[in-house]
């Protein structure tokens, strides 16, 4: 069998899954300033305003947004993935999906933060405040040492759903999907997955940014949060 169509089998998904949590345990995350999620997130940004239709404009942001960046990582993953001449280039899809892929998750990063929220919480509460800012959005001024392990352990678990679980789910929902559409042996299984996991990166990034109550253009995000959450949420709390 030549290199590309074992390397575009089923196993590919299992190598970009691998090469993604190897990523994120290694480097945590990728700087900011390139980071994927911070540059759809300046694109969010300019739409967080006053609209005269606002929820007009908030269901085309969810559907259209998500829509395009997805379809934006599969886009790269298909070109890497075509032609694949030789054993290197047969590889190059499953790292570029690996790579994309790691840019969705975030658990490393999400451990060392509640971990040091909960050291700090007895010896510097001030300390253990600034950095719980990280985890949660609420006003830490007023919390006790408690209550601020309350509150760490809570937006981990919260945080575990929305930026480890839920692109995971959504990279094996696709992969699956792409699987049963005759991808075995092509690349088509590593798009469709990358695109799942980077359209629920992006709703809950919409949601994260627009779906507050005093933010009327946030009102399609919430609730598409809300359903592409359910199971993941549900999976994290049966972890736990």
């Amino acid at each position: 069998m030549s290199p590309a169509p074992l390397l575009g089998s089923a196993l590919s998904p299992l190598a970009a899954l691998a090469i993604a949590v190897g990523l994120d345990l290694a480097v945590a995350e990728p700087p900011a300033r390139v980071h994927p999620v911070a540059l759809f997130g300046s694109v969010v940004g300019r739409f967080d305003r006053s609209w005269s239709r606002p929820r007009i404009v908030g269901v085309a942001v969810a559907v259209a947004l998500p829509l395009v960046a997805a379809a934006g990582a599969g886009g790269i993953v298909a070109l890497a993935a075509s032609p694949p001449a030789s054993s290197v280039a047969a590889a190059l899809p499953a790292v570029v999906a690996g790579t994309l892929l790691f840019t969705t998750v975030s658990l490393r990063m999400l451990l060392a933060t509640t971990a040091e929220v909960a050291g700090l919480t007895d010896s510097d509460p001030d300390a253990a405040r600034r950095s719980v800012r990280a985890l949660a959005g609420r006003d830490a001024t007023d919390l006790s040492p408690a209550d601020l392990r309350s509150a760490a352990v809570e937006s981990a678990a919260e945080n575990l759903a929305d930026g480890f679980v839920a692109p995971l789910g959504g990279f094996a929902l696709g992969a699956t999907v792409g699987l049963a559409a005759g991808g075995s042996g092509t690349a088509l299984p590593l798009v469709a997955g990358v695109a799942g996991a980077v359209w629920v990166k992006a709703v809950n990034t919409l949601d994260s940014m627009l779906g507050y109550r005093s933010k009327p253009v946030g009102w399609a995000s919430a609730r598409l949060d809300d359903a592409a959450m359910f199971l993941p949420a549900r999976a994290t709390g049966f972890e736990r």
